[in-house]
């Protein structure tokens, strides 16, 4: 959602209170949250890293932000708090918080006269709403966006401008679907007759879960027969393609350009590193971490971390990617004996 700074002032007790964190050092009023290194008089910063610490404290910030148990020997206020990454949301929060805008549907937007739209849902100027399609309570719709025929949407969900969600979706409460991402296009199903590939009619949808992320220009293919589904929770970032009729499991995590192909089933809690991706019907167990351009080739059934193609264990891709850079080094050696072996039976000759 959108967001704006306020204009007023907070106290720094107030924001350790917010925190559930504590304050060492003079009560003061700030105006906002800037990062260590461009942060103003006025502001307060994170410092998560202790390495930052010197810079800091020739920085200008009023006071800091930091986890507990770190000491920091520091010239001005402290909040000091359990978890870090969750104390710098709510603080983001206060200092950032949603931009309340009017339910309505503008006279611009495309309504079917059969869509049904809750009252406290906002349909802006371009956007469209299909025939039969229903709309939940509290959901925006920014501009341009469009919602095809018999497709729901939950309650509370935010369609950013040119998202495209096909005939026939099931989108959850409090989904994000983020600008050019295109759910529901038909999953990538041929078959060759006589070296011409024909179309196999994509007859299924796509279900997304409650809380589910979904990042610019990322697509979301519908089923052929089935759905495609994706869990409670799970995030996608930019640049994803997730194939027809795979079944992604909850809270999964996939970082951009990741690519998962058709009839995959990923487990709960699956994190998929940048660039990488699966062939075509392999299962993945739950609590799975897949590195950086990693490539699964096979069912995996047992946890772990896993990395590069053909897919191995962490440790044994480890070590052989070190055997990798030898690899010069040993060459080197091999022509070197090589070289004396030769010169060494032309002097016997």
């Amino acid at each position: 959602m959108e967001r704006k700074k306020i204009s007023g002032k907070l106290k720094l007790s107030e924001i350790a209170a917010k925190l559930g964190g504590r304050l060492e050092g003079k009560d003061a009023e700030v105006t906002g949250i800037r990062p260590v290194d461009s942060a103003e008089s006025g502001c307060v910063s994170f410092l998560f890293d202790k390495k930052l610490a010197e810079a800091a404290l020739k920085g200008a910030a009023s006071a800091f932000i930091i986890p507990e148990g770190n000491s920091f020997a520091a010239d001005r206020p402290v909040i000091y708090v359990k978890e870090a990454r969750a104390a710098l949301a709510i603080a983001i929060d206060l200092f950032y918080p949603v931009v309340e805008r009017a339910a309505g549907i503008s006279e611009k937007a495309n309504i079917a006269p059969s869509a049904k739209i809750a009252l406290s849902a906002r349909i802006d100027a371009g956007a469209t709403v299909s025939e039969d399609a229903v709309i939940g309570a509290g959901t925006v719709i920014y501009p341009n966006s469009f919602i095809g025929s018999g497709t729901v949407v939950g309650d509370n969900c935010v369609i950013y401008p040119n998202v495209t969600v096909y005939h026939g979706c099931r989108i959850g409460n409090g989904v994000v679907l983020h600008s050019g991402c295109v759910i529901g296009a038909d999953g990538f199903g041929y078959y060759q007759d006589k070296g011409v590939s024909i179309k196999i009619p994509q007859v299924g949808g796509v279900v997304l879960g409650d809380n589910v992320e979904i990042g610019s220009n990322s697509c979301v293919d519908r089923g052929a027969l089935g759905d495609t589904v994706i869990g409670e929770g799970t995030k996608i970032d930019n640049q994803v393609q997730i194939g027809h009729n795979t079944r992604i499991g909850k809270h999964c995590i996939f970082v951009g350009q990741t690519g998962i192909a058709g009839s995959c089933e990923i487990g709960d809690y699956v994190v998929f590193g940048a660039r990488s991706g699966t062939k075509d019907h392999v299962r993945i167990a739950s609590k799975t971490i897949i590195a950086a351009q990693g490539g699964v080739d096979r069912d995996i059934d047992e946890s772990g971390i896993y990395g590069g193609f053909p897919i191995q264990s962490k440790m044994k891709w480890m070590k052989n990617n070190a055997a990798l850079l030898e690899i010069s080094d040993i060459r080197k050696k091999v022509n070197e004996i090589s070289r004396r072996l030769n010169d060494g039976s032309e002097t016997d000759s």
